[in-house]
């Protein structure tokens, strides 16, 4: 009973968002309002404040401390609406610091090429940014016999699939690809590329948490739903400064 009271539900919805489709509303459109209306003065304020401005990019509910903490779906009370997509409501050269975690792969390359971009406008000179996301070479290179990766599969692959399948990289990679809509899985050729092209140098490696820069030390948060062992296994970052 409760299904098809939901199911109905559903079908309404979906019609009323057809009629308000044909005046040029979209339940994404009408989500960005409410967000942008919600947090409004959280981005102003933060300016206003004392100390390094450092922007987190894609926070969902793992705001950091003495970051402007922003997402799309600004959901949370720390969390400011930022489509990081689109023209950032922030001034050029006013941020130190910028921190975008597992949120790129979410995107197209040619709307991460234009994030990246907006964040190189808003560093002052000299300032870093900081990416984390799923590794090409990490993931074509799995060796299917390694516990760390036998136990990745056991737990975050196979159930994905609907039916058995076993510990294989063919079906590791195709699990990273086509999950969780990502858009593009970088290699360290493919983002040292898109930082170069847009005004970055100095272009580093690291593992999760760690950086030469204490103010970009242990700032990941992917690890903590998924594991750090399993981050490590299947995560790359890197830095970069403006130059």
């Amino acid at each position: 009973m409760i299904s098809k009271i939901l199911h109905s539900n559903k079908k309404i919805s979906n019609l009323v968002w057809a009629i308000r489709g044909l005046f040029g509303q979209t339940l994404e459109g009408e989500k960005e309002k409410y967000f942008k209306k919600k947090t409004w003065d959280m981005i102003p304020r933060y300016m206003a404040g004392e100390g390094l401005k450092k922007l987190n990019i894609g926070a969902q509910g793992d705001a950091l401390k003495g970051w402007l903490n922003t997402d799309i779906w600004a959901g949370s009370a720390n969390l400011a609406f930022l489509d990081a997509t689109k023209t950032f409501p922030i001034a050029d050269e006013t941020f130190d610091y910028v921190l975008s975690e597992h949120m790129i792969e979410h995107i197209t390359y040619e709307k991460a090429d234009f994030m990246i971009k907006e964040c190189r406008r808003i560093l002052k000179k000299g300032g870093k940014i900081r990416i984390a996301t799923p590794s090409l070479e990490k993931f074509t290179g799995f060796d299917p016999a390694n516990k760390s990766v036998k136990e990745y599969f056991e737990n975050h692959v196979k159930q994905l699939y609907g039916i058995p399948v076993p510990c294989e990289n063919d079906y590791i990679v195709n699990y990273i690809f086509y999950n969780f809509y990502h858009k593009f899985i970088y290699g360290k050729a493919s983002i040292t590329h898109l930082l170069q092209s847009n005004g970055f140098g100095e272009i580093g490696f690291y593992k999760p948490s760690e950086s030469d820069d204490p103010n970009l030390q242990d700032v990941e948060r992917h690890g903590l739903c998924l594991g750090e062992t399993f981050n490590e296994l299947e995560t790359m970052v890197v830095e970069a400064r403006k130059i």
